[in-house]
């Protein structure tokens, strides 16, 4: 990109970083069962963010991009049958985040953190609305995914560590 912004924490500002280049890499592996009704999945990957037009010198790592996020996760789709008819839509994931850099000198880093997420979703036959419950919760740092620089210091809108939400939704 050829010119770089992020805002700054606290007033509506943005700082502009100038040409930024991101390398990466990304794998994709699937194993569908039960007659395509079951998904088991993993996905990695990797990027390098870099500042080259830094405006200090040796300023070139690009802050708020995680190096890494790794997942595995599973989804299910059961077609209800009997009295309720439908389908239950399964699925759930665990994703380890590595540390990014919180400045461009990449000398302050959040924590690492992992995540992990559930959801159920009810799909009626004629498919005008969706009933849902999920989730997540954070087994380790709940702080790593929210961390920002806030002058020289590191802030962070702390997460819970574990929430549950549900709601409904329908299509017109």
């Amino acid at each position: 990109n050829t010119n770089e912004i992020r805002g700054i924490p606290g007033i509506t500002q943005f700082e502009s970083l100038g040409k930024a280049r991101r390398k990466g890499k990304e794998l994709d592996i699937s194993w569908f069962l039960l007659s395509r009704t079951a998904r088991i999945y993993t996905d990695l990957s990797w990027v390098e963010a870099r500042l080259l037009t830094p405006l200090t010198a040796g300023a070139t790592h690009f802050p708020d991009i995680a190096p890494h996020v790794h997942r595995v996760g599973f989804e299910r789709t059961l077609q209800l049958g009997g009295g309720m008819s439908g389908a239950l839509l399964l699925g759930g994931d665990w994703a380890w985040y590595g540390r990014k850099n919180l400045n461009t000198l990449g000398t302050i880093k959040s924590e690492a953190y992992q995540r992990a997420t559930t959801r159920a979703s009810y799909l009626p036959p004629n498919g005008r609305y969706r009933m849902w419950v999920g989730g997540f919760y954070y087994p380790t740092s709940r702080y790593g995914e929210s961390a920002f620089l806030f002058g020289s210091k590191v802030g962070v809108r702390a997460n819970p560590r574990a929430s549950v939400e549900l709601g409904v939704s329908r299509s017109f």
